[in-house]
């Protein structure tokens, strides 16, 4: 059975993203550790701050780039070329007026901050220039990564995410180049700016020969393509800020409450977490301009087979990655970044943060895409809503225990809400946009993943406590156990005939590709 070429498309940039993901992964495993010991836990607690903050600068985008995804889509299924043009210029230079904004508010951060934050131990000044000029760069990206937004709708995720690990390879190296000379949080900023500028040039580039211009001639500007991204990004932006409330304020909150060193205890908990969720929404986010394509063409029962597929897909991934990184937690993060990490009370330990974390995030990741359904057919008002009310709960949650609980308080605070609006509310409301009913969802959908990940959980739980993995030895020998049996278990169960055929042909190919070459 031969996938269709719409079908080869999603194969591809599904792997692609897989790609970004775990290059970013393995990036992140072998820079982090160096960057806690050259910057100390006072200043790596301060870039992982400006990370948290620079989020909240891309709040000033009104939703416009998400919007370009959608309507690149939508005028390409269309073959409305006129209108695409129309489409990216008018949603640059309104992004180019906003990052004139970012700056200005960067600027005034950098300031102020000392006087509302925790400092001790921090180098204040190496950190206000650092956080003025990620400030720069968050305001150039937001007119320049309309060319990725533009080349996402048009579901070339495979030149994303290849120039993305472009720039990530280099910003590891450029890492490691200024810290070892010893410059310290500026240089480190300094070269993330000369890496960002190269990946926007790439971009232009891309979006240039796929789509036919850079689209930055202020003739191409109309007033009406603005209101049109405006009219679905304005609907989008409740819910990003509601959702940087309830994902990014936890180092915010932990440097005001408890203090900046203890920021780096939290990231290092936090930051697996991350890339679990990055993973997941990685492989959904392929199916969004996908979404965007069946629904303007009105293909409702493709649109339904397309997410159930993509519910088991990404459902397995999640619960592979809760079932792994939750069972070998404490002794990963032992060997990652040291013992005093893991050790001491628990409210104030890394790996309980993880823990709690990924309790947490299990149910919002395996409805990513359900997310990415409704972001695709412009049905946000739900979103926003279930936001508002996490971020409130969370924010409010949070602060009430962060005093009694420390660390483990704040990672609480996103917990209840979570499980709450991901297992009682999306699920129902979503399978009512589908007319699906619930057995179907459950059958062909999620209920594969569900007895697959509580049986991989029992077994690494099982495998930790029988041989506590001590060394990197041994923690990769039970970790690449762990992963054949978890890869027998999907093959077996999590796969339907159809699509292990697919799986097989295409695998057949890339050896074949792989022998040509070779």
């Amino acid at each position: 059975m031969q996938p269709s070429p719409a079908g080869a498309s999603l194969f591809r940039n599904v792997l692609a993203n897989m790609g970004g993901y775990f290059a970013a992964v393995l990036i992140t495993f072998v820079i982090t550790p160096f960057l806690i010991r050259s910057l100390g836990p006072a200043n790596y607690g301060a870039w992982s701050l400006v990370a948290e903050l620079i989020g909240y600068y891309g709040l000033l985008d009104m939703g416009l780039r998400g919007a370009v995804t959608y309507y690149v889509a939508r005028h390409r299924a269309r073959h409305e070329t006129e209108a695409l043009s129309h489409i990216i210029s008018s949603a640059f230079w309104a992004l180019a007026a906003m990052g004139l904004i970012v700056m200005c508010i960067g600027a005034a951060i950098a300031l102020t901050f000392p006087r509302w934050m925790n400092t001790a131990g921090l180098n204040v000044h190496d950190a206000q220039v650092a956080l003025f000029l990620m400030s720069v760069v968050i305001g150039l990206s937001l007119p320049l990564e309309s060319y990725s937004s533009a080349l996402v709708g048009s579901m070339r995720l495979d030149l994303v995410n290849g120039i993305e690990v472009l720039n990530r390879l280099l910003m590891a190296a450029a890492t490691y180049a200024v810290l070892t000379r010893g410059h310290g949080l500026i240089g480190l900023s300094l070269a993330y700016f000369a890496c960002r500028a190269l990946s926007w040039t790439l971009q232009m580039a891309a979006a240039r020969r796929l789509l036919g211009g850079l689209f930055w001639t202020p003739a191409l500007f109309r007033r009406d393509s603005l209101a049109e991204l405006a009219s679905y990004g304005i609907r989008n932006i409740v819910s990003a800020l509601a959702g940087l409330l309830l994902y990014r304020t936890g180092s915010l909150i932990t440097s005001v409450f408890l203090g900046v060193q203890y920021v780096t205890f939290y990231s290092i908990g936090s930051i697996m977490v991350t890339y679990a969720s990055t993973a997941c929404s990685s492989v959904t986010r392929s199916y969004t301009p996908k979404f965007t394509q069946l629904h303007a063409q009105g293909n409702i029962e493709e649109l339904r087979r397309v997410f159930l597929s993509g519910s088991r897909i990404s459902g397995l991934l999640a619960v592979f990655l809760f079932a792994s990184l939750t069972g070998f937690c404490t002794p990963f993060l032992r060997l990652w970044v040291g013992p005093e990490f893991v050790t001491g009370p628990w409210t104030m330990r890394s790996d309980a943060v993880m823990i709690i974390l990924f309790v947490a995030q299990l149910p919002r990741i395996m409805q990513s895409i359900s997310w990415q359904l409704l972001f695709a057919t412009a049905r946000v008002r739900f979103l926003m809503w279930i936001n508002i009310a996490e971020a409130a709960s969370s924010l409010a949650v949070s602060l009430a225990l962060v005093k009694p609980l420390g660390l483990a308080g704040v990672a609480l605070g996103v917990l209840a809400p979570l499980l709450v609006t991901h297992l009682f509310l999306m699920p129902p409301y979503i399978l009512r946009q589908l007319a699906m009913p619930a057995a179907r969802y459950l059958r062909e959908g999620i209920g594969a993943p569900l007895a697959i990940g509580a049986s991989l959980l029992a077994l690494n739980l099982a495998l930790t406590a029988a041989a506590p993995p001590l060394t990197w030895t041994l923690f990769f020998s039970e970790a690449a156990l762990s992963a054949l049996a978890g890869a027998i278990l999907v093959l077996a169960f999590g796969f339907t005939a159809d699509e292990r055929a697919q799986l097989k042909g295409k695998l057949y190919q890339a050896g074949r590709l792989i022998g040509v070459a070779s």
